[in-house]
């Protein structure tokens, strides 16, 4: 079975199969999507942090509640990455068409995704992780 390591990524990643599993027995074979899904997921809850790019900020901040830690206070705090903002973000029109192809080529990371979303969300609320209308932190709340 030959296939196309850029498909399900994210999933092959965090399964982790990478492209090495090319058998027809392996999770990222065609037919075997629900194992793979469910390996990636199992992975990614096992991990001790994990953070989006689109919520870059509540993720330091989910870090810091996890880990016990300041990353304000590391020194390469300073150095500024390129992260998304809510006024430089906008959606950029996707054709029925184009989700059909990475629906087909990418089902999978799209379904971790969202799941990733969901535990992402449940993570900040069992580490008290809250985020006021202004972004700005509640008096007692862990950075």
């Amino acid at each position: 079975v030959t296939e196309n390591c850029a498909h399900n990524r994210m999933a092959r990643m965090l399964a982790p199969m990478g492209c090495a599993h090319r058998l027809a027995d392996s999770p990222a074979a065609p037919g075997q999507e629900g194992r793979m899904l469910e390996l990636a997921l199992e992975n990614l809850r096992s991990r001790t942090f994990f953070g989006l790019t689109e919520e870059y900020e509540r993720s330091v901040r989910l870090i810091n509640a996890r880990l016990a830690a300041d990353l304000r206070g590391n020194p390469l705090s300073s150095v500024r990455l390129p992260t998304p903002r809510a006024e430089r973000l906008r959606a950029y029109p996707i054709s029925s068409e184009a989700k059909a192809i990475i629906g087909r080529l990418s089902g999978v990371d799209v379904a971790l995704y969202e799941e990733a979303k969901r535990e992402f969300e449940r993570l900040l609320v069992r580490y008290g992780v809250r985020q006021t209308a202004t972004g700005r932190r509640r008096a007692g709340e862990i950075y």
